[in-house]
């Protein structure tokens, strides 16, 4: 059984021949820990100087090696595919310092690899109001070089490998592309319209990059707003069901009716929603994290066998711990929660320190009692 119908087997009620495992991503100093090889994939500002410099193409070809090389080294049963940089130029935009670029409008963005792969408009317009968002109605198409990587992993793993696409932008939680998370929750206060209108626009444009995904042969969408900080839910209940709920609810419909699976990114403490994503039809969620007390005994307690759990331990424990701890996660994880449909996972990407032999010592673990049937009884915690 090869790793993609592995997952499909769980996601339709079954099962597989083993508890499937994978990542949503890696670092490129770990890419080179783990097969000797470099990469400017995941490479932080060498991956945006790349692309700068006119090597857009060459930079898409790194992605689509390095995505297929690193499942193939460790054995992943998915690999998760980014949109691809539009072909065009990029030479206008500028690194400023050690952590701030500009684009061609001078628009400055924070960009930090040490702590996130992630590029945030540095001072969100918190003035934006209703009337300064475009038209959910207004013309918008995903350019097809977009689907570029996407489409050089599915040519390459698709038969073997699980695809997972991830959204680019915010489908149902756009604090990110509008006025920036404090003042976002402000004005699920203060201006119910701005939440529901900024989140219609950018559900709308997502939704053409589900479809676009799955034309191209991918098998799951992968949404990543984070609903959850180490306590609680950021936004409340009373909110999330709200401004939140609603959307998500038409995101998994609009990606079931295409023919695909809607996996749910988010990290942090989420029981009081686990539920809902249940309700909702989510096929799987990813975000596990036991050290903020999501332990998988705990979620299989609320969710039951409704929801496919991909994760089980912390991406803190590989870059902190030792193997034997990583073991021990790995453990509880299958104990409590293959029965009701696991793939064993960090509950983010593979972050910079991550430790090698740590995640050896994950896969070693995994391949010692991951085989169905497994005698749980027999695990020990």
């Amino acid at each position: 059984m090869n790793g993609r119908e592995r997952i499909l087997r769980i996601i339709n009620g079954e099962k597989p021949d083993k508890i499937p495992r994978g990542e949503n991503g890696f670092t490129s100093e770990f890419y080179y820990e783990i097969t000797g090889k470099k990469t400017r994939c995941y490479g932080g500002w060498e991956e945006k100087e790349l692309l700068w410099s006119g090597g857009r193409d060459e930079l898409v070809e790194e992605y689509i090696d390095a995505l297929c090389t690193m499942s193939e080294a460790l054995g992943w049963d998915y690999v998760r595919v980014p949109t691809a940089p539009k072909k065009g130029d990029y030479s206008g935009f500028k690194r400023l310092d050690k952590t701030h670029y500009k684009d061609p409008d001078g628009v400055v963005y924070k960009f930090d690899p040490d702590v996130g792969d992630i590029a945030m408009q540095e001072n969100p317009d918190i003035d934006m109001e209703t009337e300064d968002l475009p038209s959910p109605d207004d013309p918008f198409e995903v350019d097809d070089s977009e689907m570029d990587i996407a489409r050089g992993v599915v040519e390459r793993m698709g038969k073997e490998k699980f695809i997972a696409a991830r959204l680019p932008g915010e489908a149902t939680f756009p604090y990110l592309s509008t006025v920036g998370m404090e003042e976002f929750l402000i004005r699920m206060i203060t201006d119910p319209d701005f939440v529901h209108a900024s989140t219609k626009l950018n559900l709308s444009r997502q939704l053409k990059y589900v479809d676009a995904f799955l034309a191209a042969g991918c098998d799951a969408i992968m949404e990543l707003a984070d609903y959850g900080d180490n306590k609680s839910l950021i936004m409340g209940k009373k909110n999330f069901d709200e401004y939140i709920k609603p959307y998500l609810k038409i995101l998994c419909d609009h990606i079931h009716s295409r023919g695909g699976y809607f996996i749910k990114h988010s990290d942090g403490y989420l029981m009081d929603v686990l539920p809902d994503f249940v309700e909702i039809g989510v096929d799987g969620w990813h975000g596990m994290q036991p050290a903020i007390g999501m332990e998988v005994k705990k979620i299989r307690e609320l969710v039951g066998d409704k929801l496919f759990l991909w994760g089980g331990v912390d991406m803190s424990a590989i870059i902190e711990k030792k193997p034997e701890d990583i073991k021990s996660l790995v453990r509880k994880a299958v104990k409590y929660g293959a029965e009701g449909g696991l793939l064993i996972a960090c509950g983010n990407v593979i972050e910079h320190g991550a430790k090698k032999e740590n995640y050896l010592a994950l896969i070693e673990q995994l391949d010692e009692i991951s085989a169905f049937p497994i005698d749980y009884e027999s695990i020990e915690e």
